[in-house]
């Protein structure tokens, strides 16, 4: 892309954290983009696949294209949403190869 930074997307355990309960607002409007809660607060397939659709509406306003890779997490199998991906193409690497290509 040109630069452009995409909004973080927070996962939590809480739908609305004491914390931001408190200061009377919402964990998106904290964090400046979209929040999801799991009861372990972890990336699972749904939200990854939610947010690839996102990603790629984001990218058809845009009129760019992007390639996304990935480890090969089972939470980042989305194999059936592949054909609506016109704008994302999602490439894995190869099994036991993350801890080797990461700095």
């Amino acid at each position: 892309m040109d630069g452009t930074k995409l909004a973080l997307h927070g996962i939590g355990n809480s739908r609305l954290p004491r914390a931001v309960a408190a200061a009377h607002t919402t964990p998106a409007a904290v964090i400046n983009g979209p929040w999801t809660n799991n009861t372990k607060a972890w990336m699972n397939s749904g939200v990854f696949c939610s947010w690839l659709i996102d990603l790629n509406k984001y990218l058809r306003q845009k009129g760019k294209a992007v390639v996304l890779l990935v480890d090969n997490c089972a939470a980042h199998k989305c194999s059936d949403i592949e054909d609506q991906l016109d704008f994302v193409n999602v490439v894995f690497l190869p099994p036991n190869t993350t801890s080797v290509a990461q700095p």
